[in-house]
């Protein structure tokens, strides 16, 4: 007759772990990006073509190529929307997105970074999750991370192009069929 103990030995233990994560191994959620995405980019009172070009470390004249009805880098708008084109790789096999290095400026937090700077392409939440300062102390001039999601419901594919908005009214009809260049 067996005599079961109450005790459990830790190979016993780490066998058991052992089989539980190769029974339920989850797969990764993406496994390859998409080379050419665009955000659909709220343009802002105090905002230009230089700016949004460091922010998302594409040249003018790239971000020029994707918006048509923009005849020159000197006559972009407050209030419009232009696309500015990067790529949407797996992150981590996790998730679709863009990592995105950004140099804080003073007084910069990361609410502003996020709704301002990215006009809303991410969250504060995502911004403050990959970086270590503590909210009420983002050092000036320091690079951070900021990672677009593209695989949140802002985004659609769009003749092969991924498209991000802010909301998803910015991104309808013909705006983003003749707006991506494609």
């Amino acid at each position: 007759m067996a005599i079961l103990s109450h005790t459990k030995s830790p190979v016993a233990l780490l066998a058991f772990h052992a089989l539980l994560f190769l029974c339920f191994k989850s797969e990764a959620n993406c496994r390859t990006g998409c080379d050419l995405s665009y955000a659909s980019y709220y343009v802002w009172e105090g905002s230009n073509l230089t700016y949004i070009s460091n922010i998302f470390g594409r040249s003018i004249t790239e971000i020029l190529r994707y918006n048509p009805t923009v005849p020159n880098q000197d006559s972009i708008h407050s209030g419009s929307r232009i696309n500015v084109p990067f790529s949407c790789e797996c992150l981590n096999g996790d998730f679709l997105g863009h990592t995105f290095s950004y140099i804080t400026q003073s007084g910069d937090t990361y609410r502003k970074v996020a709704e301002r700077a990215f006009t809303n392409l991410t969250t504060v939440d995502w911004v403050q999750r990959i970086n270590d300062y503590p909210p009420s102390q983002i050092p000036d001039y320091v690079p951070i991370n900021v990672t677009v999601n593209c695989s949140v419901w802002r985004w659609r594919c769009v003749e092969g192009l991924w498209v991000v908005c802010d909301v998803p009214s910015s991104c309808g009809g013909d705006f983003v069929v003749r707006g991506g260049g494609v």
